[in-house]
């Protein structure tokens, strides 16, 4: 007699089907057990001269102002005083695509003049307004003038209850 797990045992020795489901943690139904999800850094840190400008992650993704592009909002801590940094990201731009930052600026506690660098997204997920991916060669300019600098780090983004 055969069972369905006897059915798919043979499958898989036959070539007919895949056989990862079938091995040691397989659950009844003969898939593989769902993975653990990935872990996502508690921050990153820009390099700002002597100092420093961490971002706490994930940052808050708002409701779409255009088509995918939606305003980030991130918890940053640096220059002796803690607040928000905001700026518009285009959550519709492609997976494992690297892509330039629009540039486009959002009023904030931290007030940026420019933001200039790349983003390539890992995950997205447009109409949960959540992503995760990484930011490589990024200068953020302030109104100031000082400039803090970012080679390569994470960035994550969940959803947040604003524009």
């Amino acid at each position: 007699m055969f069972t369905a797990a006897r059915s798919l045992s043979l499958l898989c020795l036959l070539g007919l089907t895949a056989c990862e489901g079938a091995g040691p943690g397989a659950t009844e139904t003969g898939k593989p057990p769902p993975e653990p999800p990935a872990t996502v850094p508690a921050a990153v840190t820009f390099a700002c001269g002597t100092d420093a400008l961490t971002l706490d992650l994930p940052c808050q993704v708002g409701f779409p102002l255009a088509g995918s592009a939606s305003a980030v909002e991130c918890v940053a801590h640096g220059q002796g005083k803690a607040g928000k940094l905001a700026f518009v990201v285009d959550l519709g731009s492609g997976l494992n695509k690297k892509t330039e930052l629009p540039g486009i600026i959002a009023p904030a506690d931290f007030q940026l003049q420019s933001i200039r660098g790349s983003l390539t997204f890992s995950r997205v997920d447009v109409s949960r307004r959540s992503f995760a991916g990484r930011l490589e060669y990024v200068a953020l300019t302030f109104d100031d003038g000082r400039t803090c600098r970012l080679e390569d780090g994470p960035f994550s983004g969940e959803p947040g209850d604003f524009l």
